[in-house]
């Protein structure tokens, strides 16, 4: 790939800004960071940027829209799983915890990833640190964010909405400790 042999050839600074994954999440009482920041970043070559959801003027600003489009595109991420932790309420339709997924069965689920696959992209965004693989049950501190208490549902379940999302040319990623 024509992509992997220029990256080769980069000088060694460059080379190391790819390893680097930060992030933006603005306090309670900010406005948010200026999109010019995030640019200058995406400029000096960053392998990823996190966005949080209090991060709004982020999300779909032609900075993290054009970002997609560099030679080597920055991994652009944030957390999308549903329920209590999701930008959803900022940024696209809401979508119910896990638990209340779990219900729903895999293809349904699967769609449910999809459409948050493709919501997140039109934004700029092409990682999603969903969803949650903990195994529900005991002293589970996650409540409604676990799909099941038990581990093949859980697989089938968590499995079903990663698929939906690598559908829509998102990428997952498999949180926690199961």
């Amino acid at each position: 790939d024509d992509t992997i042999e220029a990256a080769l050839s980069w000088p060694l600074r460059q080379k190391l800004a790819q390893l680097i994954f930060t992030g933006f999440n603005a306090g309670s009482g900010g406005s948010g960071t200026d999109p010019a920041q995030a640019k200058a970043l995406i400029d000096a070559g960053v392998g990823g940027l996190f966005v949080g959801r209090k991060e709004v003027g982020l999300f779909g600003s032609p900075v993290m829209l054009d970002a997609a489009n560099n030679a080597l595109p920055p991994l652009v991420a944030t957390d999308g799983e549903g329920g209590q932790v999701d930008v959803a309420p900022a940024i696209a339709p809401t979508l119910p915890a896990a638990r209340e997924m779990a219900d729903w069965g895999p293809d349904k689920i699967l769609s449910a990833g999809a459409s948050r696959g493709t919501d997140l992209l039109s934004r700029g965004v092409n990682v999603d640190f969903a969803p949650v693989l903990d195994i529900a049950g005991g002293q589970n501190p996650l409540g409604d964010r676990t799909w099941s208490d038990d581990p093949q549902q859980v697989v089938t379940t968590a499995g079903a909405f990663a698929a939906g999302l690598c559908r829509s040319g998102v990428y997952p990623t498999f949180k926690h400790f199961p």
